[in-house]
């Protein structure tokens, strides 16, 4: 799917179809000009989905999670 109003697309297809290659693919194409970042949402839990509070409070952890040095990092050169 891709929503050019909304600015963003999916992948929604079983095992095997190149969604982690295309995902790769994207990552090397934009890290020339973007700092592109990966998070795994497996680890939520189905409540970390029940209200944005929540949900905020979760990405959150993990961003910080994988990416605390970075951000202090970026503040620091900011």
């Amino acid at each position: 799917c891709w929503s050019a109003k909304n600015k963003f697309f999916c992948i929604n297809r079983a095992r095997q179809y190149g969604k982690t290659t295309t995902l790769n693919a994207l990552k090397a194409y934009l890290q020339a000009e973007y700092c592109v970042i990966s998070l795994d949402f497996q680890f939520l839990s189905s409540q970390d989905f029940q209200d944005e509070f929540t949900f905020v409070k979760a990405f959150v952890n993990i961003f910080h999670k994988n990416y605390g040095n970075l951000i202090s990092v970026m503040i620091q050169y900011s």
